[in-house]
């Protein structure tokens, strides 16, 4: 990770980005805790401090989001934090809204309380998507534009399986 110092001399800060990108900026006020998926990181302020883990409960591997990150600000001051979206972020802190796929969730404060709704049919559960939606009112970014890929339920997991052989 690159670290810049920028003084009040250099002026304003500006980012650029390609396509349909878009950056978030999440303001992270004392005691509260911001977990992310790494890939989507871009920038933050000085005063946040990061810790990376690794999650290897069965829920976190069928949502492919092992690695995360964790951060906090470092004294009384609010940080930022800069995410990077693919497509049109959704950011959505109140609760009863309709449900999104799990994999669109690129960002959550530690205290997201999520009610998961899924169909228990046969072919939901191979062929469909785990939605959830928040039932605090808490953060939570979901990116509207991840791709679904080639599979999705639990047929996405094929590929993981047979990789070994």
């Amino acid at each position: 990770m690159k670290k810049f110092v920028i003084d009040d001399s250099t002026g304003p800060v500006e980012f650029t980005t390609t396509g349909s990108r878009r950056f978030i900026k999440v303001t992270i006020s004392p005691g509260q805790k911001i977990i992310f998926s790494l890939s989507h990181y871009y920038a933050s302020t000085d005063n946040v401090d990061f810790k990376s883990f690794f999650n290897f409960k069965l829920p976190t591997i069928f949502f492919g989001k092992i690695r995360l990150c964790c951060v906090e600000v470092s004294d009384s001051n609010p940080g930022y934090l800069y995410l990077e979206s693919y497509g049109e972020p959704e950011v959505r802190m109140k609760k009863g809204m309709s449900g999104k796929p799990v994999k669109n969730i690129i960002a959550w404060s530690s205290d997201a309380v999520v009610h998961v709704k899924s169909s228990s049919s046969w072919g939901s559960i191979y062929s469909g998507d785990v939605l959830v939606r928040p039932c605090s009112n808490s953060i939570i970014v979901f990116d509207a534009d991840i791709g679904t890929g080639y599979l999705s339920g639990a047929l996405k997991f094929i590929p993981m399986l047979v990789a070994p052989i």
